[in-house]
């Protein structure tokens, strides 16, 4: 439950992110089948989370700087370390290459 708002997903579907708060929660001895988790999180990009464990896709391309900010902020806090690692993969600055043209000929 995230905002009132309820979501489900199947447990096989978390195990994309095996380091996720999802999955650490759901493997724990403290949770029982059918158990509603809160989290008391914005609802805004959750449901590109979501979309996220169930497909193990997300097209991080549609958003701007701004959103993948915010969109990087709630994966790292869910543990979501593959989508993470895309995001910054995508926000990484182009590395620029030092190179010296000669004019000299041997």
């Amino acid at each position: 439950c995230v905002e009132d708002v309820v979501y489900e997903i199947s447990i096989d579907k978390l195990e994309l992110e095996k380091e996720s708060i999802f999955y650490k929660i759901v493997i724990s001895s403290k949770y029982k089948d059918g158990m509603e988790l809160f989290f008391d999180r914005p609802k805004f990009f959750f449901e590109d989370i979501l979309k996220w464990l169930r497909n193990g896709y997300l097209d991080l391309n549609k958003y701007n700087y701004n959103q993948l900010c915010h969109i990087l902020r709630e994966a790292e806090y869910y543990g979501l370390t593959n989508l993470s690692k895309s995001i910054k993969m995508l926000m990484a600055p182009l590395q620029v290459v030092d190179i010296k043209i000669s004019s000299e000929v041997e």
